[in-house]
């Protein structure tokens, strides 16, 4: 599939200071940022949690996190039982000033 067929749907978190973000069974697919964040785009956020069993696949980012960027967390970025394909991006996760955990 050609970049210029992906669409520009992607999850945007800024400033949720005092909230946790919880995303569950989701399928993130062939999202595209012209920036940062194909599919996910988070800053300065309290915590985030993406769990059981979600997928991204093939997401792309002009510049940082084809998949997700994350920068500024207040407590934690966690994954649990989440599957990234992408052979796409030349970077998947772009993390700065996060605390992060991943099983």
């Amino acid at each position: 599939m050609a970049l210029s067929t992906y669409q520009e749907v992607n999850i945007l978190i800024l400033s949720i200071l005092a909230s946790t973000v919880v995303i569950s069974k989701s399928n993130f697919d062939e999202n595209f940022a012209t920036d940062n964040g194909g599919a996910i785009y988070a800053i300065s956020f309290s915590q985030l949690n993406i769990n059981q069993a979600t997928k991204f696949n093939r997401n792309y980012a002009g510049s940082f996190g084809g998949d997700l960027y994350l920068a500024e967390s207040v407590n934690w970025v966690v994954l649990d039982r989440v599957s990234i394909q992408n052979e796409i991006a030349p970077n998947s996760i772009y993390l700065s000033k996060v605390n992060f955990r991943a099983n």
